[in-house]
């Protein structure tokens, strides 16, 4: 019967760190096989001319993953603009909020201005989706906006309006902590009635 030769076979997916026993990772925590991106070989086989590009790629990725602020913002801007993207839109300008200056704001308004190209750059959101979200807040009445030829837009968040839309969704959960708090406070009253008095 012939002999059966087999090749070892290689994986380009390398296990994280954590999952592998002490042993089998170095001082600083890395895995003797490396869990890391892509660089140039140790064994030299690598074409030099290419080694540079590489080297540089994977430091390019290491500071797009790290470098960038995560995008996340509360589950309750989607249920108050009605889609995913408004509500980023509309979260990315409440963190504007939170460090604007005083002479930002207009009675129950923050004046701000937002271009496309810094919107895009902070979340991501092309410009076409940008004008759907902000017709989305203009008919919602949380958003006001005038603009002219040749420069950015001023807008205006109608920040009592945003505040109502937020205790308008929160309502159905303030009906239902009432009802478990009465609930509580009529199980545990009497108990300390009958101890008292009784």
């Amino acid at each position: 019967m012939d002999e059966i030769m087999t090749m070892p076979i290689t994986s380009t997916t390398a296990p994280h760190p954590s999952t592998l026993p002490p042993s089998e990772r170095d001082c600083d925590g890395h895995t003797q096989g490396g869990w890391a991106l892509p660089s140039s070989h140790a064994d030299g086989s690598q074409n030099s001319k290419d080694a540079p590009s590489e080297d540089f790629l994977a430091q390019a990725a290491l500071l797009n993953l790290m470098g960038q602020t995560p995008i996340s913002f509360h589950r309750l801007y989607v249920d108050i603009t009605g889609n995913v993207i408004t509500g980023l839109w509309l979260s990315s300008v409440l963190e504007r909020v939170a460090q604007a200056k005083p002479e930002e704001f207009q009675d129950d308004d923050y004046v701000f201005r937002l271009s496309a190209t810094q919107c895009h750059q902070v979340t991501g959101i092309t410009a076409s989706q940008q004008r759907t979200c902000r017709r989305d807040l203009i008919a919602l009445g949380m958003l006001s906006e005038q603009s002219g030829p040749g420069r950015v837009p001023e807008y205006r968040l109608h920040l009592n309006v945003v505040a109502d839309a937020i205790l308008q969704a929160s309502a159905s959960l303030a009906n239902s902590l009432e009802a478990v708090h009465q609930q509580q406070g009529s199980s545990s009253s009497q108990p300390v009635l009958s101890k008292r008095y009784g």
